[in-house]
């Protein structure tokens, strides 16, 4: 007598999905291109990439949907998710579910309010400020086209306001100027 072992009843050595590289958090500028990828072991593995339970198709910007790497290209704000995961299963059961990750959905520098001339007695303290919305800002005060540094009577020189105290004569200027760079291009660049 033989035995004949149905398809799909035991291992026969196939092993169950398992995850053993977790995708990682991401992030990009409007118009780039984002990978999440998993790697997983077992046998005959097949992939379902997910937003939150909403399993992802291919098309519309989105490749990869089902393979160990989902891409998404162009990225734009309906993108940004703090959910994304994927299910990786096998000719072995249980599936394996990754952890939640997120991809964060950055944008360009842009000045909302520029800074404005100012007039100081010799002596006394004078400020300049910008406000600006992005990701990932960073400040660069500037006379002209030279770098401000903290150092003397000058601080606040990368930060969103720019202090000179104690004002000199040797201070007075038409041109300053604030250089604003954030998480993605272009920086933006203050009025004088």
């Amino acid at each position: 007598i033989t035995a004949v072992m149905p398809p799909g009843c035991g291992s026969g050595g196939a092993s169950s999905p398992n995850i053993t590289t977790q995708p990682a958090n991401q992030s990009a500028c409007s118009g780039g291109s984002v990978s999440f990828s998993v790697v997983a072991t077992g046998t005959a593995l097949t992939y379902q990439w997910r937003k939150g339970n909403v399993n992802l198709t291919n098309g519309g910007g989105i490749s990869g949907a089902d393979s160990s790497v989902l891409t998404i290209n162009p990225v734009s704000a309906a993108n940004e998710a703090s959910n994304y995961n994927v299910i990786v299963s096998g000719s072995v059961a249980p599936k394996d579910t990754s952890i939640d990750v997120s991809l964060v959905f950055n944008t360009a520098p842009t000045i909302t309010s520029q800074p404005v001339n100012q007039a100081a007695c010799i002596g006394n303290p004078v400020s300049f400020q910008v406000v600006a919305t992005g990701s990932g800002l960073t400040y660069q005060w500037r006379r002209g086209t030279s770098n401000l540094v903290n150092a003397g009577n000058i601080s606040g020189a990368t930060t969103a306001t720019l202090t000179l105290n104690p004002v000199s004569l040797a201070d007075t200027a038409s041109n300053y100027n604030v250089v604003v760079t954030g998480a993605c291009s272009p920086a933006k660049t203050s009025t004088n």
